[in-house]
């Protein structure tokens, strides 16, 4: 019991977690292929996805726990919120323009005004460039400010 109580946030999120992938399970048909989505339907379903799915946050809270990265993480969010924040939503936008656009050759999403091709290979500069940014901006971040208010 003093293992909930210290993780109430994981617990909840676990029994939520587990109770979609059970659902998903009874539901899903069992394939040879590990990916079990068929377009935006949710097709293939078997134990192996189970299992993965299931045992991934674990390992992941596992080894935070192990490297004692929690805490280091809750300092990191409570310091740079406005980037988490705005990173949660730009990671939505470009994950909602990856599952609408068509991926292609080229590099530009952009076809006019609309977009139509947004693959992976956007998908990826465009959610590096603003970690980019934040750790270049981290790294400089005091000697820039030292010298914006020693000029002022």
């Amino acid at each position: 019991m003093k293992f909930v109580n210290k993780n109430k946030g994981f617990v909840v999120f676990l029994l939520i977690w587990t109770f979609i992938h059970i659902v998903l399970l009874i539901e899903g048909r069992d394939n040879v292929g590990f990916w079990p989505f068929d377009g935006i339907t949710i097709r293939y379903y078997g134990f192996v996805e189970f299992f993965v799915y299931e045992t991934l946050p674990i390992l992941i809270f596992i080894i935070f726990k192990l490297l004692g990265l929690e805490i280091k993480f809750i300092k990191f969010v409570n310091k740079s919120k406005w980037f988490v924040l705005f990173f949660l939503i730009w990671t939505f936008i470009h994950i909602v323009l990856l599952k609408n656009g068509w991926d292609y050759n080229g590099f530009w999403p952009f076809d006019g005004i609309t977009i139509k091709y947004y693959g992976f290979d956007e998908f990826f500069i465009y959610e590096s460039l603003p970690i980019l940014i934040f750790i270049i901006f981290k790294l400089l971040g005091k000697d820039t400010k030292k010298t914006i208010d020693e000029n002022n």
